[in-house]
């Protein structure tokens, strides 16, 4: 009886463990679709604030510097185009240490099509090798307003980015949203008084090769607040769910004010 079950033990333990190295293997994946998703919406993000400061400062304010204002526009060039309706922010080839710690090199090119607040009208972001500490950003981004409802104006955006690591290794995200301004529209100039709604959803491949999407649920609230040396976004309100093959989780995240 022994020389039965001592076979029989060692094929179930070895089930065991390779269910649980799965199980393990399943996991890592999930948390390298998080983080690449996430650096893929940092990064989007950085450079819409970034693209804002430009055009109604003419530098770059929220993300520091090493010069003697603290003001990264210090030694960014901010380079205006009447000609063709853009404005190119130009962090040169040897790159530009903000407070952040984040480095920068290339070029960001803004271009506008139509009026300030202008229905349809759109702002589309290109990248010249372009890169924040290594990881080399490629790809299209357009920003189109869709007019204002209630003191609350409307944006659509669409993002197709790819970011090419330091290992080489590659993410793709495709992302579309709908972004309306619940607060702060009155005080253009202050961003810490801004709140937001966000809806849409984003798909994508990690850097693993991974293909994924992502759906929000019930609308992302954002608010935006100071904490240096960075201009920082809390999500308050809302649920997104993640698809990973046959796997989906969903994050809540409640009410926080």
């Amino acid at each position: 009886m022994k020389k039965l079950l001592l076979p029989l033990v060692a094929i179930l333990l070895l089930g065991s463990c390779k269910k649980a190295a799965e199980v393990i293997e399943e996991v890592q994946k999930d948390k390298i679709m998080a983080e690449d998703n996430h650096a893929a919406e940092d990064e989007a993000d950085d450079i819409s604030v970034m693209s804002d400061e430009a055009y109604n400062y003419g530098e770059l304010r929220s993300r520091g510097g090493s010069g003697g204002s603290g003001v990264m526009g210090d030694t960014v060039k901010i380079i205006r185009s009447q000609m063709d309706s853009t404005i190119t922010i130009d962090f040169g080839k040897n790159g530009i240490a903000g407070k952040n710690g984040k480095i920068r090199k290339g070029k960001i090119v803004i271009k506008f099509n139509g009026g300030y607040k202008i229905v349809n009208s759109s702002i589309s972001q290109t990248f010249d090798n372009y890169s924040v500490n290594g990881k080399k950003i490629e790809g299209t981004r357009s920003i189109t307003y869709k007019g204002d409802t209630s003191g609350m104006p409307k944006w659509a955006i669409q993002s197709d980015l790819t970011i090419t690591k330091t290992d080489g290794k590659k993410v793709t995200w495709s992302s579309t949203r709908i972004r309306i301004m619940t607060a702060g529209s009155s005080t253009p100039l202050n961003w810490y008084d801004d709140e937001y709604t966000i809806t849409g959803s984003a798909n994508g491949i990690t850097s693993n090769g991974d293909t994924y999407s992502l759906a929000i649920g019930k609308p992302l609230f954002i608010k935006m607040s100071f904490s240096a040396p960075s201009l920082c976004k809390y999500i308050l309100d809302g649920t997104i769910t993640y698809t990973r093959a046959t796997r989906s989780v969903s994050l809540d995240y409640g009410y926080g004010g």
